[in-house]
């Protein structure tokens, strides 16, 4: 049920198109969000415990490798973890096996669902890079998707609204 609700959601979501990070995090920079993404040990962190707020996984019903995401991401591929350099955000350990589905994999069009655990702010995982194309957005305080209706394999950026 609340899968279907987050799709109707997002469907009448999809005109919203303002992307801005959760307040505590509006001070920062887009280079410093992209630093913190890549490069913060919260980023492989338990879902339920992490102080980022949103986990992005690589199979549907949030099974298999996550990665957590505290900030927007402006495009999977190319995100900064030094000045001058980038890399594309992978998958980290998690889920079942050894190692798990997805481990190291990259993220951009790799991702099956997420689940939003933010308490106030609004999650969208976009098929476009720069927060752009169709996206699925999941409501806040875990609502979570078993496997995104318009990004599912098909993910290049994330933004909060």
């Amino acid at each position: 049920m609340r899968a279907a609700k987050s799709v109707a959601i997002s469907m009448m979501a999809g005109i919203i198109l303002a992307a801005s990070a959760p307040a505590a995090w509006a001070d920062l920079s887009e280079e410093q969000q992209e630093y913190a993404n890549s490069s913060n040990n919260l980023a492989c962190g338990i879902p339920q415990e992490s102080t980022f707020k949103f986990a992005i996984y690589f199979n549907s019903g949030q099974a298999g490798s996550w990665r957590m995401i505290g900030y927007n991401v402006y495009d999977m591929e190319w995100v900064r973890y030094q000045p001058n350099r980038s890399a594309a955000l992978k998958f980290c350990g998690g889920g079942v096996g050894t190692p798990p589905a997805g481990y190291g994999q990259k993220i951009k069009n790799n991702a099956a669902t997420g689940d939003n655990w933010h308490y106030k702010y609004w999650a969208n995982v976009h098929f476009n890079r720069g927060y752009s194309g169709p996206k699925d957005s999941l409501a806040p305080y875990n609502d979570a998707l078993y496997q995104f209706a318009y990004v599912y394999n098909e993910n290049a950026s994330f933004s909060w609204s």
